[in-house]
């Protein structure tokens, strides 16, 4: 299992940063007032913290033998990967025509809610570390993850359909979009339940290292790993807060080009 430690030890996931950027470029709108800028924003941070961090991918993944962790890490690259790029290419050299953008929208929030679940699978990862590989944790934290996507799918239903018309605005007149309702960012709820979760274990182990370091000089690489997977899993949380807020605050999603 030694991948796994070096997986749940090092730098943050792909999709981790893909969740961050988009809700911090979303912050920037002023800035970046061109969807087509934004995507390519996204993906030029995700090709950099790839950069970063390549030397230790290719001596910690790439050189071992196949199991479990290996695979999972590089289908979250992989996929991550093929979401920016997809988006990269819909909004920059492609015509968001009216007939194509609902399979567009649907396709990028599928690609997207599968990375969401991909990444929980690799924060269980950091947590079973964290707790010595106690298979109580495992199967706990396992079933509740189960319990987490059974329950994010049957409030995705529940909240598909319904809702008021909403009139759209002028600035978006003569551009493809899209409408949602507003109860629908409720789905998010149930995840950032489970993200909680997973935060309250990794900081009360981060309180329980402490006490037992205190009297140690220096610190252990459980300790470095601990406190970056606190650090992670705080972000996490804002990130999909602030995600809930700006599916309340938008109901209409303004399309990238004009429609000709």
């Amino acid at each position: 299992m030694a991948t796994a430690t070096y997986l749940t030890g090092g730098t943050p996931t792909a999709s981790g940063y893909l969740q961050g950027t988009y809700s911090l470029v979303a912050l920037c709108k002023p800035c970046l007032k061109s969807i087509p800028a934004r995507a390519v924003a996204c993906a030029a941070w995700f090709v950099y913290d790839w950069a970063l961090s390549l030397d230790h991918e290719v001596e910690y993944i790439w050189k071992r033998k196949w199991s479990f962790a290996k695979s999972l890490y590089i289908i979250i690259r992989v996929s991550a990967f093929l979401i920016l790029a997809a988006e990269v290419v819909l909004d920059v050299f492609l015509e968001n025509l009216s007939s194509s953008y609902v399979l567009r929208e649907w396709t990028l929030a599928s690609m997207t809610a599968a990375i969401v679940f991909e990444t929980d699978i690799v924060l269980q990862f950091r947590v079973w570390i964290m707790f010595q590989k106690s298979r109580r944790v495992l199967f706990t934290n396992l079933a509740l993850y189960f319990v987490n996507i059974v329950a994010t799918v049957i409030c995705f239903m529940l909240f598909l359909d319904g809702g008021p018309f909403e009139p759209a605005p002028s600035y978006i007149q003569g551009a493809c979009y899209g409408f949602r309702t507003k109860a629908l960012g409720a789905t998010l709820a149930v995840p950032l339940c489970y993200e909680v979760y997973l935060t309250l274990f990794a900081v009360y182990k981060l309180v329980s290292d402490y006490r037992l370091n205190s009297h140690i000089r220096g610190s252990s690489l459980m300790s470095t790993l601990v406190r970056d997977s606190v650090v992670y899993f705080v972000l996490i949380v804002i990130v999909m807060v602030l995600n809930i807020i700006f599916w309340d605050a938008t109901a209409v999603t303004p399309g990238a080009s004009s429609v000709k």
